[in-house]
């Protein structure tokens, strides 16, 4: 099975797409972003594998370091709590909690 670049770096941008769904830490997202749009850039024409990589590194190096911070607020904004620190913790209830 022959691949173009255009069809990697697509499989690869969705992928890591994919993959930011069950990892939700908002690191890879930008990288699977990096590589739809390199896909879009090979299909338009350019082909240095080289020029492609910087490009895939530059998008998605650059967005996590502007938009990281940004989206991350803004998803954890409304009250969402780390529990992480409760893991395997043993906590006592002093009030019930209702069924709805």
């Amino acid at each position: 099975m022959n691949l173009s670049s255009t069809q990697i770096w697509l499989i690869i941008g969705i992928v890591l797409t994919i993959l930011e769904i069950v990892s939700t830490t908002f690191v890879v997202l930008f990288f699977g972003i990096a590589g739809l749009i390199t896909a879009l850039v090979s299909f338009l024409g350019v082909s240095s594998v080289t020029l492609q990589m910087l490009i895939f590194a530059v998008v998605g190096i650059g967005g996590l370091v502007l938009f990281r911070g940004k989206l991350s607020a803004a998803a954890h904004k409304g009250g969402a709590t780390d529990y992480s620190s409760l893991v395997s913790k043993v906590i006592v209830l002093d009030s019930a909690i209702p069924a709805n």
